[in-house]
C-alpha cells in the first residue's frame, strides 16, 4: 500500500513537472511574441521619426532659402532703383563734364542742371552769377565713360551712394589731361532730383 502511494506521488510530480515545462514554454513563446510586437512597433516609430526628420530638414532648407532671398532683397538695391539712379547720374554728370565752352555756355548748362537738382545744390554747382562771367578760355571736357554710382542698399526713402567720375579736359587747346573725382550724392526718388552732392576729391585710389 505504501509503495502504491509513493508511485502515485512520483507520477503526479512527473505530470506537474511536464505541465510546468509546457506552461514555461508557452510563457516564453508569448513573451517572444510580445517582444517581436514591440520591436515591430519600435521599427514603425523609427520609420515615422525618420520620415518626419526628412520633412523637417526639407522645411528648414526652404526657410533658409527664403531667408537668404529676403536678406538679399534688403542688402541689394532693386533693379528699378539701380537703373533709375544710374540714368539720373549719367544725365547730370554728362551735362557737368561733357561740353565745349564755345558751343555750350555756363548759363545753358546751369538751366539743364536745374531740372535735376534742388536749388541749394544748383547754387553749390554754379555759385553766384558765374554764368554771367565772360568765357575767355576755350575748354573742351568729356567723360571717359558713363559715371558709376555705388548705391547704399540700406537707404530706401532716399537713395544715397558714391559716384565715380572719370573725365578728360583740354584748356586753350593744351594737351588733354585726365582726372577722376568722387562724389557723395543723395537722390530723392519722388522728385528724382539730387538733394545733395558732396565732392570727396580726387579718387585716384579707386
Amino acid at each position: 500500500m505504501e509503495m502504491r502511494i509513493k508511485k502515485g506521488g512520483l507520477f503526479l510530480l512527473g505530470i506537474l513537472a511536464v505541465l510546468f515545462g509546457v506552461w514555461q514554454m508557452n510563457t516564453l513563446s508569448q513573451e517572444k511574441a510580445t517582444v517581436r510586437q514591440y520591436e515591430q512597433v519600435i521599427d514603425k516609430q523609427k520609420q515615422t521619426v525618420h520620415a518626419l526628420q526628412k520633412e523637417i530638414d526639407h522645411l528648414r532648407n526652404q526657410l533658409d532659402t527664403q531667408d537668404q532671398k529676403e536678406r538679399s532683397k534688403k542688402t541689394e538695391p532693386s533693379e528699378d532703383i539701380a537703373k533709375t539712379s544710374a540714368r539720373l547720374t549719367e544725365t547730370l554728370f554728362t551735362i557737368l563734364y561733357s561740353y565745349q565752352s564755345e558751343e555750350s555756355s555756363v548759363r545753358e548748362r546751369k538751366e539743364k542742371v536745374s531740372q535735376l537738382v534742388t536749388s541749394s545744390v544748383l547754387e553749390e554747382l554754379f555759385p553766384g552769377d558765374v554764368e554771367k562771367l565772360p568765357s575767355t578760355v576755350s575748354t573742351v571736357s568729356q567723360l571717359d565713360h558713363a559715371p558709376i554710382i555705388y548705391l547704399d542698399p540700406t537707404s530706401k526713402e532716399e537713395w544715397k551712394g558714391i559716384v565715380l567720375v572719370d573725365y578728360s579736359v583740354s584748356i586753350a587747346e593744351s594737351e588733354t589731361q585726365s582726372g577722376r573725382f568722387l562724389y557723395q550724392v543723395t537722390i530723392d526718388p519722388k522728385t528724382q532730383q539730387f538733394t545733395s552732392i558732396l565732392n570727396l576729391g580726387e579718387g585716384n585710389g579707386y
